[in-house]
Protein backbone atom coordinates (compact mmCIF):
# COMPACT_ATOMS: atom_id res chain seq x y z
CA UNK A 1 0.00 0.00 0.00
CA UNK A 2 1.36 3.55 -0.86
CA UNK A 3 0.14 6.88 -0.46
CA UNK A 4 0.62 9.09 -3.15
CA UNK A 5 -0.24 13.10 -4.23
CA UNK A 6 -2.06 14.19 -6.96
CA UNK A 7 -1.28 16.37 -9.56
CA UNK A 8 1.83 19.03 -9.06
CA UNK A 9 1.72 19.35 -5.19
CA UNK A 10 3.90 18.31 -2.52
CA UNK A 11 2.55 16.70 0.88
CA UNK A 12 2.17 19.91 3.16
CA UNK A 13 1.57 18.47 6.23
CA UNK A 14 0.10 21.27 8.88
CA UNK A 15 3.25 22.70 11.58
CA UNK A 16 0.68 23.12 14.49
CA UNK A 17 -0.44 20.95 16.80
CA UNK A 18 -4.32 22.80 18.08
CA UNK A 19 -6.09 24.70 14.88
CA UNK A 20 -6.15 27.94 15.15
CA UNK A 21 -9.11 29.93 15.65
CA UNK A 22 -12.32 30.15 13.74
CA UNK A 23 -12.65 33.45 13.93
CA UNK A 24 -11.73 35.12 10.90
CA UNK A 25 -13.17 32.73 8.79
CA UNK A 26 -16.51 34.72 6.74
CA UNK A 27 -19.28 32.02 6.73
CA UNK A 28 -22.20 31.29 4.43
CA UNK A 29 -24.36 30.80 6.86
CA UNK A 30 -24.50 30.10 10.80
CA UNK A 31 -20.79 29.85 11.99
CA UNK A 32 -19.61 26.82 13.87
CA UNK A 33 -19.43 27.05 17.55
CA UNK A 34 -16.06 25.85 18.64
CA UNK A 35 -17.39 24.37 21.82
CA UNK A 36 -19.92 22.45 19.79
CA UNK A 37 -17.44 20.91 18.04
CA UNK A 38 -15.40 19.56 21.11
CA UNK A 39 -16.05 16.06 21.01
CA UNK A 40 -17.01 15.36 17.47
CA UNK A 41 -14.02 14.93 14.42
CA UNK A 42 -13.63 17.59 12.39
CA UNK A 43 -11.90 17.63 8.81
CA UNK A 44 -10.94 21.39 7.57
CA UNK A 45 -10.60 21.29 4.38
CA UNK A 46 -8.75 24.51 2.78
CA UNK A 47 -8.93 24.75 -0.69
CA UNK A 48 -8.77 27.24 -3.56
CA UNK A 49 -11.67 27.38 -6.62
CA UNK A 50 -9.59 29.26 -9.22
CA UNK A 51 -7.06 25.90 -10.20
CA UNK A 52 -7.66 23.48 -12.75
CA UNK A 53 -5.30 20.81 -12.14
CA UNK A 54 -7.23 20.51 -8.29
CA UNK A 55 -10.86 21.15 -10.30
CA UNK A 56 -9.81 17.82 -12.19
CA UNK A 57 -10.21 15.64 -8.92
CA UNK A 58 -11.78 18.03 -5.70
CA UNK A 59 -14.90 16.29 -6.56
CA UNK A 60 -14.00 12.75 -6.00
CA UNK A 61 -12.51 13.95 -2.45
CA UNK A 62 -15.74 15.93 -2.02
CA UNK A 63 -17.31 12.81 -2.56
CA UNK A 64 -16.11 10.55 -0.42
CA UNK A 65 -15.11 13.02 2.76
CA UNK A 66 -19.21 13.01 2.04
CA UNK A 67 -20.02 9.13 2.02
CA UNK A 68 -17.35 8.71 5.15
CA UNK A 69 -18.62 11.52 7.73
CA UNK A 70 -22.42 10.68 7.24
CA UNK A 71 -24.21 9.15 9.85
CA UNK A 72 -20.61 9.75 12.29
CA UNK A 73 -19.94 12.38 14.82
CA UNK A 74 -17.84 14.18 11.83
CA UNK A 75 -18.14 18.09 11.58
CA UNK A 76 -16.50 19.42 7.76
CA UNK A 77 -15.00 22.60 7.84
CA UNK A 78 -14.59 23.62 3.83
CA UNK A 79 -12.50 27.18 3.91
CA UNK A 80 -11.70 28.76 0.44
CA UNK A 81 -8.65 31.17 0.69
CA UNK A 82 -9.67 32.93 -2.81
CA UNK A 83 -13.33 33.06 -2.97
CA UNK A 84 -16.40 34.73 -1.11
CA UNK A 85 -18.64 32.56 0.97
CA UNK A 86 -21.53 32.61 -1.52
CA UNK A 87 -19.09 31.68 -4.32
CA UNK A 88 -17.48 29.30 -2.01
CA UNK A 89 -20.76 27.64 -1.04
CA UNK A 90 -21.32 27.42 -4.76
CA UNK A 91 -18.66 25.51 -5.56
CA UNK A 92 -18.56 23.27 -3.04
CA UNK A 93 -22.29 22.24 -3.49
CA UNK A 94 -21.32 21.67 -7.73
CA UNK A 95 -19.21 19.19 -6.01
CA UNK A 96 -22.29 18.16 -3.72
CA UNK A 97 -20.06 18.60 -0.33
CA UNK A 98 -23.13 19.99 1.59
CA UNK A 99 -25.10 18.63 4.49
CA UNK A 100 -26.14 19.25 7.95
CA UNK A 101 -22.81 18.71 9.14
CA UNK A 102 -20.75 20.77 6.36
CA UNK A 103 -19.78 24.58 7.25
CA UNK A 104 -18.62 26.60 4.17
CA UNK A 105 -16.20 30.28 4.70
CA UNK A 106 -13.59 32.22 3.29
CA UNK A 107 -10.21 32.92 4.85
CA UNK A 108 -7.51 34.12 2.76
CA UNK A 109 -5.08 33.81 5.63
CA UNK A 110 -6.50 30.16 7.14
CA UNK A 111 -3.95 27.80 5.03
CA UNK A 112 -1.05 29.51 6.44
CA UNK A 113 -2.11 29.86 10.22
CA UNK A 114 -2.73 25.82 9.86
CA UNK A 115 1.09 26.15 8.67
CA UNK A 116 0.54 24.81 4.92
CA UNK A 117 3.57 25.60 3.13
CA UNK A 118 0.86 26.22 0.17
CA UNK A 119 -3.12 27.81 -0.56
CA UNK A 120 -3.62 25.21 -3.31
CA UNK A 121 -6.32 21.95 -1.44
CA UNK A 122 -5.22 20.66 1.90
CA UNK A 123 -6.71 19.28 4.35
CA UNK A 124 -6.59 18.39 8.45
CA UNK A 125 -8.10 16.24 10.86
CA UNK A 126 -8.65 17.44 14.71
CA UNK A 127 -9.78 14.79 16.97
CA UNK A 128 -12.17 14.88 19.49
CA UNK A 129 -9.80 16.14 21.95
CA UNK A 130 -9.05 19.17 19.63
CA UNK A 131 -6.08 17.97 18.71
CA UNK A 132 -4.52 18.14 15.18
CA UNK A 133 -4.00 13.99 14.39
CA UNK A 134 -3.97 13.43 10.45
CA UNK A 135 -2.99 16.76 7.72
CA UNK A 136 -1.48 17.18 3.94
CA UNK A 137 -2.42 17.82 0.89
CA UNK A 138 -5.85 16.70 -0.02
CA UNK A 139 -5.12 14.93 -2.70
CA UNK A 140 -3.17 12.69 -1.07
CA UNK A 141 -4.28 8.94 -1.55
CA UNK A 142 -3.60 5.56 -1.36
CA UNK A 143 -2.64 3.09 -4.74
CA UNK A 144 -4.31 0.35 -3.33
CA UNK A 145 -7.79 -0.75 -4.24
CA UNK A 146 -9.44 0.05 -0.92
CA UNK A 147 -11.73 2.49 -0.72
CA UNK A 148 -11.65 5.23 0.53
CA UNK A 149 -8.78 6.39 -1.41
CA UNK A 150 -8.17 9.96 -0.30
CA UNK A 151 -6.39 10.12 2.77
CA UNK A 152 -8.86 12.36 4.99
CA UNK A 153 -11.46 10.04 3.98
CA UNK A 154 -9.43 7.23 4.41
CA UNK A 155 -8.25 8.75 8.06
CA UNK A 156 -12.38 8.41 8.88
CA UNK A 157 -13.27 5.07 7.82
CA UNK A 158 -10.34 3.42 9.73
CA UNK A 159 -10.45 5.48 13.03
CA UNK A 160 -11.78 3.81 16.08
CA UNK A 161 -12.49 7.48 17.68
CA UNK A 162 -14.34 9.53 16.00
CA UNK A 163 -16.40 11.12 19.27
CA UNK A 164 -19.85 10.66 19.71
CA UNK A 165 -22.74 12.25 18.75
CA UNK A 166 -25.65 13.09 21.34
CA UNK A 167 -29.35 13.03 19.57
CA UNK A 168 -28.38 11.79 15.80
CA UNK A 169 -29.01 8.02 15.28
CA UNK A 170 -28.36 6.34 12.13
CA UNK A 171 -31.67 4.39 11.94
CA UNK A 172 -33.54 7.94 12.16
CA UNK A 173 -35.58 9.17 8.96
CA UNK A 174 -33.18 12.07 7.29
CA UNK A 175 -35.55 15.10 7.86
CA UNK A 176 -35.29 14.50 11.69
CA UNK A 177 -31.43 14.32 11.13
CA UNK A 178 -31.11 17.31 9.94
CA UNK A 179 -33.11 19.03 12.83
CA UNK A 180 -30.64 16.76 15.46
CA UNK A 181 -27.70 18.26 13.83
CA UNK A 182 -29.05 21.59 14.57
CA UNK A 183 -28.91 20.91 18.14
CA UNK A 184 -25.70 18.96 18.10
CA UNK A 185 -23.90 21.75 16.83
CA UNK A 186 -25.63 24.85 18.57
CA UNK A 187 -27.00 26.11 15.58
CA UNK A 188 -30.55 26.20 16.92
CA UNK A 189 -32.84 25.29 19.88
CA UNK A 190 -35.99 26.14 18.42
CA UNK A 191 -37.57 22.77 18.75
CA UNK A 192 -40.95 24.34 17.54
CA UNK A 193 -39.25 25.81 13.99
CA UNK A 194 -37.72 22.38 13.71
CA UNK A 195 -41.11 20.59 13.84
CA UNK A 196 -42.29 22.22 10.60
CA UNK A 197 -42.59 19.89 8.05
CA UNK A 198 -42.52 16.56 10.12
CA UNK A 199 -45.01 14.27 10.43
CA UNK A 200 -46.77 13.98 14.14
CA UNK A 201 -44.65 10.63 14.68
CA UNK A 202 -41.68 12.31 14.07
CA UNK A 203 -42.36 15.39 15.92
CA UNK A 204 -42.61 12.56 18.61
CA UNK A 205 -39.59 11.10 17.77
CA UNK A 206 -37.63 14.51 17.73
CA UNK A 207 -38.84 15.56 21.31
CA UNK A 208 -38.33 12.36 22.57
CA UNK A 209 -34.87 12.27 21.31
CA UNK A 210 -33.89 15.61 22.62
CA UNK A 211 -35.48 14.54 26.16
CA UNK A 212 -33.77 11.43 26.58
CA UNK A 213 -30.56 12.79 24.91
CA UNK A 214 -30.30 15.58 27.75
CA UNK A 215 -30.97 13.07 30.46
CA UNK A 216 -28.38 11.24 28.80
CA UNK A 217 -25.80 13.94 29.36
CA UNK A 218 -26.76 15.48 32.88
CA UNK A 219 -26.47 11.41 34.05
CA UNK A 220 -22.83 11.68 32.58
CA UNK A 221 -22.24 15.35 34.38
CA UNK A 222 -23.49 13.91 37.34
CA UNK A 223 -20.86 11.30 37.50
CA UNK A 224 -17.94 13.51 36.27
CA UNK A 225 -18.74 16.24 38.42
CA UNK A 226 -18.04 13.36 41.70
CA UNK A 227 -14.28 12.70 40.11
CA UNK A 228 -11.15 13.84 41.09
CA UNK A 229 -9.35 14.21 37.63
CA UNK A 230 -9.29 17.66 35.95
CA UNK A 231 -9.81 16.33 32.65
CA UNK A 232 -12.48 14.51 33.95
CA UNK A 233 -14.20 17.71 35.92
CA UNK A 234 -13.80 20.04 32.74
CA UNK A 235 -16.00 17.28 30.98
CA UNK A 236 -18.24 17.92 33.32
CA UNK A 237 -18.30 21.89 32.65
CA UNK A 238 -18.34 21.34 29.05
CA UNK A 239 -21.66 19.04 29.76
CA UNK A 240 -23.02 21.44 32.06
CA UNK A 241 -22.29 24.50 29.83
CA UNK A 242 -24.32 22.95 26.96
CA UNK A 243 -26.98 22.03 28.53
CA UNK A 244 -27.52 25.45 30.00
CA UNK A 245 -26.74 27.30 27.19
CA UNK A 246 -29.16 25.07 25.80
CA UNK A 247 -31.79 23.80 27.78
CA UNK A 248 -31.84 25.90 30.06
CA UNK A 249 -35.86 26.11 30.75
CA UNK A 250 -35.67 22.59 31.72
CA UNK A 251 -34.98 20.34 34.87
CA UNK A 252 -31.94 19.18 33.63
CA UNK A 253 -30.57 22.44 32.69
CA UNK A 254 -31.64 23.92 36.20
CA UNK A 255 -29.24 20.66 37.25
CA UNK A 256 -26.93 21.56 34.98
CA UNK A 257 -26.59 24.85 36.41
CA UNK A 258 -26.33 24.02 39.94
CA UNK A 259 -23.57 21.56 39.22
CA UNK A 260 -21.67 24.45 37.17
CA UNK A 261 -21.85 26.96 40.21
CA UNK A 262 -20.35 23.76 42.26
CA UNK A 263 -17.38 23.14 40.04
CA UNK A 264 -16.71 26.86 39.58
CA UNK A 265 -15.91 26.58 43.35
CA UNK A 266 -12.64 24.03 42.82
CA UNK A 267 -9.38 26.05 42.65
CA UNK A 268 -8.05 24.40 39.69
CA UNK A 269 -11.51 24.57 37.54
CA UNK A 270 -11.70 28.32 38.09
CA UNK A 271 -8.81 29.02 37.06
CA UNK A 272 -9.04 26.66 33.92
CA UNK A 273 -12.79 27.84 33.58
CA UNK A 274 -11.01 32.13 33.99
CA UNK A 275 -8.45 31.12 31.29
CA UNK A 276 -11.12 29.57 28.53
CA UNK A 277 -12.85 32.67 28.95
CA UNK A 278 -9.94 35.09 28.63
CA UNK A 279 -8.64 32.67 25.52
CA UNK A 280 -11.98 32.78 24.41
CA UNK A 281 -12.17 36.97 24.02
CA UNK A 282 -8.63 36.88 23.03
CA UNK A 283 -9.54 34.41 19.62
CA UNK A 284 -12.04 36.81 18.73
CA UNK A 285 -9.66 39.53 18.67
CA UNK A 286 -8.91 40.58 14.88
CA UNK A 287 -5.64 42.69 15.23
CA UNK A 288 -3.09 40.15 15.31
CA UNK A 289 -0.81 42.15 17.18
CA UNK A 290 -3.82 42.68 19.98
CA UNK A 291 -4.28 38.95 20.09
CA UNK A 292 -0.57 38.03 20.71
CA UNK A 293 -0.43 40.68 23.60
CA UNK A 294 -3.78 39.37 24.66
CA UNK A 295 -2.64 35.72 24.56
CA UNK A 296 0.96 36.60 26.57
CA UNK A 297 -1.15 37.71 29.42
CA UNK A 298 -3.32 34.85 29.75
CA UNK A 299 0.16 33.14 29.59
CA UNK A 300 1.65 34.56 32.14
CA UNK A 301 -1.21 34.33 34.34
CA UNK A 302 -2.92 31.11 33.73
CA UNK A 303 0.29 29.15 32.16
CA UNK A 304 -0.52 25.62 33.89
CA UNK A 305 -4.00 25.27 32.56
CA UNK A 306 -5.17 23.31 29.54
CA UNK A 307 -5.79 27.18 27.45
CA UNK A 308 -2.39 28.47 29.32
CA UNK A 309 -0.77 25.91 26.73
CA UNK A 310 -3.06 26.50 23.74
CA UNK A 311 -2.38 30.41 23.88
CA UNK A 312 1.51 29.73 24.69
CA UNK A 313 1.12 27.72 21.16
CA UNK A 314 -1.05 29.98 19.56
CA UNK A 315 2.07 32.88 20.24
CA UNK A 316 4.34 31.12 18.85
CA UNK A 317 2.59 30.90 15.49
Amino acid sequence: MACAGTGAFSQDTATVETPPSLSDVKWAGPAPDPSFLKGKTVIVLTYVTWCPKCNAWTGKVAAEIKQESVDKPVVVLAISTDTPPAGALEYMQERKLVGPNVFHGFDPTIAARFGFANKFINYAIVSPEGKIVASGNAGSHFTDDKKPSYASARYIAESNDLGSLRFVKPEMPGALKERLWLIELGVSRDVKKMEAGLSPEESDLLRSTIQSGIAAELEQLEELSKSESIADKLSAVNKATFLTSQFAATSEGRRAKELLAQLAKDSAIKDEMSAKKQYDAAMKIADPIRRRKALESLVKKFAETEYGRQAAQATER
